[in-house]
């Protein structure tokens, strides 16, 4: 993913209410004041096509089913508004 579409993506991702954590092609995303008993990992896979890799804790259940299908498309729904945004 482009740079600056990169950084509209975390932007969205942050507004909605996650804190993120960068590692290379993953984000590690803790919802704002669940501290560390909420956390969802995601991994770019192909550029801007992310994927939930792990779950853990109160949102365990959005690495599987139809919990994760929904989130993937919410987070894959913002990487395309970020790279159309970020198109002059």
């Amino acid at each position: 993913m482009a740079t600056e579409a990169r950084s509209k993506l975390l932007q969205k991702i942050s507004i909605n209410g996650f804190a993120i954590e960068e590692k290379g092609n993953q984000l590690t995303l803790t919802p704002r004041g669940a501290g560390t008993v909420a956390i969802i990992t995601i991994q770019e896979v192909e550029p801007g096509t992310w994927k939930v890799v792990s779950a853990f804790g109160q949102y365990a259940s959005f690495a599987r089913g139809k919990k994760k299908a929904i989130f993937e498309s919410y987070v894959n729904r913002w990487a395309l508004e970020a790279a159309l945004q970020a198109v002059p």
